[in-house]
C-alpha cells in the first residue's frame, strides 16, 4: 500500500510540474527572430529564452539523443546513469551563422547534471556536476558564441540529469535546470550587389594606376 501511495505522489508530481512529457513539440519562432525550432521534455520558452529541467518531465537519455542527434553521450554522462534528459533543437539555420546565448544553471541539493550544446553530431558541455561532488550550486551568467560551419545547419541545447532523487521528505521536486538568456542567431553577412559593385570598381581602378 505504501508502495502504491509512493507511486501515486511521484507519478501526480510529474505531472503537476512538468506537465505531460512532449517530444517533438514546437517552439514559438517568434520567441527567436522568426527562427524554427523544437522541444523535448521539460522546455519553458520565452522571448529569446528558454529553461531546461530533468528529470521531471524530461525523456529518457536515448530519446534526447536521438533529438538532438549527438553521438558523444559516454563522454558527457562520465558513465554515470542519466535519469532523463530535455533539450530544444533549431533547424535550417544557414551556413556560417552565428549563435550566441547567455547561460546560467542551478542544482538543488542532491542534484547531479550536465548541460551542454549540441552541433551537428558533436555535443560540448558548458557546465556540469557529477555524482563525485555533493554541493549545492548556482553557476553566474556566462556567455557562448558558436559559428556554425560548412554544411552545419542546426543547432541545439540540451540537459541530462544524473540523479534519480525526485522528492525532498517535503515532497519537493528535485531538478537541475539550465537558464538560456539572450539567445540570437545571426547570419553570415552577404554584401549587396551594389556594394559588390563599388568593390570590384575600386579594384580595377588600383589596377590601371598600377600599370601606369
Amino acid at each position: 500500500m505504501k508502495k502504491l501511495l509512493l507511486t501515486a505522489l511521484l507519478w501526480s508530481g510529474a505531472v503537476a510540474y512538468g506537465g505531460l512529457v512532449v517530444c517533438p513539440g514546437p517552439l514559438t519562432a517568434a520567441n527567436f527572430q522568426g527562427h524554427s525550432g523544437q522541444y523535448c521534455g521539460n522546455v519553458v520558452e520565452g522571448p529569446q529564452s528558454l529553461t531546461l529541467s530533468s528529470p521531471i518531465g524530461g525523456v529518457a537519455e536515448p530519446a534526447l539523443q536521438t533529438f538532438l542527434g549527438y553521438t558523444n553521450g559516454s563522454s558527457l554522462t562520465q558513465e554515470f546513469p542519466a535519469f532523463g534528459g530535455s533539450g530544444a533543437l533549431f533547424t535550417g539555420i544557414p551556413e556560417g551563422s552565428t549563435v550566441s546565448f547567455n547561460w546560467s544553471t542551478f542544482f538543488e541539493p542532491g542534484t547531479f547534471g550536465v548541460m551542454f550544446y549540441v552541433v551537428g553530431t558533436e555535443a560540448t558541455i558548458v557546465d556540469s556536476l557529477y555524482p563525485a561532488a555533493f554541493e549545492e550550486l548556482l553557476v553566474p551568467v556566462n556567455q557562448v558564441s558558436v559559428t556554425l560551419g560548412a554544411g552545419q545547419t542546426s543547432f541545439g541545447l540540451g540537459l541530462l540529469s544524473l540523479s534519480n532523487a525526485v522528492m525532498t521528505d517535503a515532497l519537493l521536486v528535485f531538478d537541475p535546470q539550465f537558464f538560456v538568456t539572450d539567445f540570437s542567431i545571426d547570419p553570415l553577412a552577404v554584401p549587396e550587389p551594389a556594394t559588390l559593385g563599388l568593390t570590384a570598381a575600386a579594384l580595377i581602378g588600383l589596377a590601371l594606376l598600377r600599370r601606369r
